[in-house]
């Protein structure tokens, strides 16, 4: 049974169809979404959001972990979070949204373990073996070293979101 589901990418935004994929699931089974956003910590080089200030973080780490923030924060961030929050409350779908910095491959593992999730959405860019090999890959990172289910949504079948409560009907027995 699915109870949580975590949508993690980078680029998000209301149109994608990773987050449609998600969408659709937490839909189909009743599960609560939390849509995770990291800011990777080697591209940080300002101060957090001040509203961030006020909260304590849900995952606090020490330097080299990564911290997140849990909350309804979606007018604070309306780039990140305003469209995607809404399109989730308009299917019937709970949510909340996750800001989290550091090391993304680690931050989607990490919140994911603490937060009891029962699933990971993430996208696949579909580089090749030796890309992956020089460049990394967070979804191969995260498929290998999540603490439950992996659902990779792959470049070439982005297009039909439908698609996954077929593919997936088994996951929520």
């Amino acid at each position: 049974m699915l109870n949580k589901i975590v949508v993690a990418t980078i680029n998000l935004d209301a149109s994608s169809t990773i987050f449609d994929h998600a969408l659709m699931l937490a839909k189909a089974t009743g599960a609560h979404l939390g849509i995770l956003y990291v800011t990777d910590s080697d591209e940080v080089n300002e101060d957090l959001p001040a509203y961030l200030e006020s909260l304590e973080p849900f995952l606090s780490g020490d330097g080299i972990d990564p911290f997140c923030y849990v909350g309804q924060f979606e007018a604070l961030e309306p780039d990140r979070f305003g469209a995607l929050v809404k399109k989730a409350v308009s299917e019937g779908v709970t949510t909340d949204c996750i800001h989290c910095f550091g090391n993304p491959e680690m931050a989607i593992n990490e919140f994911a373990a603490a937060w009891n999730a029962d699933l990971i959405v993430l996208g696949r860019r579909g580089r090749s073996a030796a890309a992956e090999l020089f460049f990394g890959s967070v979804s191969n990172f995260t498929l290998h070293n999540a603490p439950c289910s992996v659902y990779i949504v792959h470049e070439s079948h982005r297009a039909n979101p439908e698609n996954a409560v077929e593919q997936t009907a088994g996951l929520s027995t």
